[in-house]
């Protein structure tokens, strides 16, 4: 089974360096232009199923990378990590307001819970099992499609490597748009790409 894990096109508040978390924020210009290119990776990387979470920017960029050959089955599960009260705010600001965070996140590491969020622990669990999930109900021979976020995706690698899901939050790097490429046999899991953004050269 190949099974394609990409994260969004870009959005305003990506730019902006402004909390998402779970609000639904839809793709800019350079987003959607993203998610075009995204598309032409896989005109020669076929697959069959198409998922992604319930957010619009996630959602939009499925659609796009389909071009209406398939259809998209959303699942809240695979939506961003909730950052609570802080969404909207830029991180600047959350850092500024809160001159401990950084110790309380290391204290706690994968329990730390942002007011009113979800800790990565809570994120992974729920993002790793519907990830398991969607795998299970298919055969080895099916390629699946699944567009989600940068938080819910590095958990669902970690997952794939058998790495610790706070260690792969913080250590794995997604860029918007980016494919990231697994291989399962059924029993084991093999990474053939992580992080990869999709540049092709167009003749105008």
């Amino acid at each position: 089974m190949k099974i394609y894990l990409v994260r969004h096109g870009e959005t305003d508040w990506n730019l902006e360096m402004r909390i998402q978390g779970q609000t639904d924020v839809d793709l800019n210009a350079s987003g959607i232009n993203q998610a075009e290119e995204c598309a032409m990776f896989f005109r020669d990387n076929n697959y069959n199923y198409v998922y992604s979470s319930r957010l619009k920017r996630a959602i939009k960029t499925a659609e796009i990378i389909a071009g209406g050959k398939l259809p998209v089955k959303t699942y809240p599960e695979l939506n961003e990590r909730s950052f609570g009260i802080w969404e909207t705010c830029l991180w600047s600001e959350i850092h500024q307001k809160n001159p401990e965070l950084r110790e309380q996140w290391k204290l706690l590491g994968r329990q730390y819970q942002p007011p009113q969020g979800e800790s990565i622990l809570e994120m992974a669990t729920r993002a790793t099992r519907k990830f398991r999930e969607v795998i299970d109900q298919h055969s080895i021979s099916d390629s699946i499609l699944i567009v989600a976020h940068g938080g819910p995706i590095k958990v669902m690698i970690g997952y794939a490597m058998g790495v610790d899901e706070y260690v792969a939050y913080n250590r794995l790097r997604m860029h918007n748009c980016c494919i990231n490429t697994i291989d399962y046999d059924g029993d084991n899991f093999k990474i053939e790409g992580i992080n990869y953004v999709h540049r092709p050269i167009i003749n105008r």
